[in-house]
């Protein structure tokens, strides 16, 4: 199910070379060589992803079960996720080329968005709106209103993506068909 949960960070270009874009086209274009480079990449990003959201489910977890625990610090998993991410991907692109090419953002976001299998957009759908749900839910319990704000931003903004990138699928299999 999660096999091309990083694809999206890798863009075929017209010259036949495969590019590795960590920072979504706001970093640096590495070429990758071999598949063996991009295998590596791929299973590194999808346990990063994976680890992030055990994370935070042992964190919610943790919170219903001491009372000594601010759900604020839950914020902070923002900034340590971001830095372990700069950290990985410093040992990930080492050993790639580093390209001057730099696909159009329009052409990119396509391929990725084509990328993305129905059913992974599927259950990101129904953990967002289960979020949303469990957000509503912790609102009106006293002592979690951090987590419950939390939860309904990180959803709703989870379901409106979702909803554009389910438009650009439908929109570009209308354009390609024309």
């Amino acid at each position: 199910m999660f096999n091309n949960l990083a694809e999206g960070h890798f863009f075929p270009a017209p010259d036949g070379n495969t590019y590795y874009i960590p920072w979504a086209f706001f970093g640096k274009t590495y070429r990758i060589d071999t598949d063996a480079q991009k295998k590596r990449i791929k299973k590194w990003m999808t346990l990063t992803v994976i680890g992030l959201f055990i994370f935070f489910i042992a964190f919610v977890y943790c919170l219903q079960i001491w009372d000594n625990i601010s759900p604020w610090l839950l914020l902070l998993i923002f900034p340590i996720y971001g830095i372990f991410w700069h950290i990985l991907n410093k040992s990930l692109t080492k050993p790639l080329i580093l390209s001057e090419y730099k696909p159009k953002l329009s052409d990119a976001f396509r391929y990725s968005v084509g990328m993305i299998a129905a059913k992974i957009l599927i259950f990101l759908f129904i953990l967002n709106v289960l979020a949303l749900l469990l957000g509503v839910y912790a609102i009106n319990r006293p002592n979690e209103l951090a987590i419950g704000i939390f939860l309904i931003g990180s959803s709703l903004i989870g379901i409106i993506y979702l909803i554009f990138i389910l438009h650009v699928k439908y929109f570009q299999k209308e354009t390609d068909s024309e």
